[in-house]
């Protein structure tokens, strides 16, 4: 939300991804220091991340967003400025009095758990986002980051299980980068259409390879190991094309100011049921019937996914947060 409520519209998309990157980069520090340090060890280099953190980003303004609606207006304008260092005043001027109209109007409204689950447009704009966090779950990228070691012990490898994890995840951090470039060019709708067609596509390919190897009584040759390898680097490289770094900022940007707070509170405990669900299911599955069940579950999601996107989800690219609530409101209209 942070991000979101910082960003010039027209790089807004590329920030949001920046979050993305973090949590690959954070994934990637744990792999490498988990597989070397002792736990406590391990412990005290998170923390050090953590303090790194509270220490640097306690200098940043709040947003400009906030100071409007707490009615400090002298403040909001320098926060603006401060993130929109080098750009013409009375650009930024400009941009002010938008955001100022906007919030006002949107604050009109006192939003409360039960006006917002109450308004259809808000209902909406959660669905959307809850669709879009169950193909992210069952891609499915974030279960083999929870289940690294399992998911590629249970096929052939070319290198330790522990190193192929670290590998991994230094291609899921590298692939994060392409979906910055091209998210504010592109549009967020296209890359969520070719990212969930691209994981239900290589989680087909792990599929097949995984089953012919728990069900083929002659080994496989190991050149099959390299195929499930790219195979399942495949779906993260597509992940993070839209399913992965784009959550976030169509967070902020589907709900108006006065909800976004308690509308992002609801999607976040949404987001946990539907993470534990995931991870529960993934290991019943790999025990009951076998790991290419868990490819196969998630190639019909990720198929029905790419028909989701295209009929139900709104295109935001390059739009302001008063333009992006036009659209919704003629919808529900």
């Amino acid at each position: 939300m942070y991000l979101g409520e910082i960003s010039d519209t027209k790089i807004r998309g590329s920030i949001g991804t920046l979050f993305q990157i973090s949590v690959y980069a954070g994934i990637l520090y744990n792999y490498i220091l988990g597989s070397q340090l002792d736990y406590w060890r391990f412990q005290l280099a998170n923390l050090a991340i953590s303090i790194l953190f509270m220490v640097t980003f306690i200098f940043a303004p709040e947003t400009p967003c906030y100071f409007i609606r707490k009615s400090q207006d002298q403040k909001a304008r320098q926060s603006l400025l401060w993130f929109r260092n080098g750009q013409d005043v009375n650009v930024v001027e400009n941009e002010f009095e938008d955001l100022k109209k906007t919030i006002a109007s949107e604050s009109k409204i006192k939003v409360t758990l039960k006006t917002l689950l109450t308004s259809w447009s808000s209902v909406r704009c959660i669905l959307l986002l809850q669709g879009i966090l169950v193909f992210r779950i069952f891609s499915p990228v974030q279960t083999i980051m929870a289940y690294s070691d399992l998911t590629f012990a249970s096929g052939d490898t070319f290198i330790p299980t522990q190193y192929i994890s670290i590998l991994f995840a230094f291609i899921l951090l590298l692939s994060i980068f392409p979906s910055t470039c091209l998210v504010d060019k592109a549009g967020r709708k296209v890359l969520l259409l070719v990212s969930t067609l691209g994981c239900a596509v290589f989680s087909l390919i792990s599929c097949v390879y995984y089953y012919v190897r728990e069900h083929q009584r002659v080994p496989l040759p190991m050149v099959y190991s390299y195929i499930n390898f790219v195979s399942i680097c495949g779906i993260g490289v597509f992940f993070n094309l839209g399913l992965g770094p784009l959550y976030n900022p169509l967070t902020c940007e589907y709900f108006p100011s006065n909800t976004r707070a308690l509308s992002g509170a609801v999607l976040a405990f949404s987001s946990a049921t539907i993470q534990l669900v995931g991870y529960m299911l993934f290991y019943v599955l790999y025990v009951t019937f076998g790991m290419y069940s868990n490819f196969l579950v998630s190639c019909v999601v990720c198929s029905f996914g790419v028909i989701w996107i295209q009929l139900y989800i709104v295109e935001t690219k390059g739009k302001s947060f008063a333009e992006i609530q036009a659209v919704f409101s003629q919808q529900v209209r």
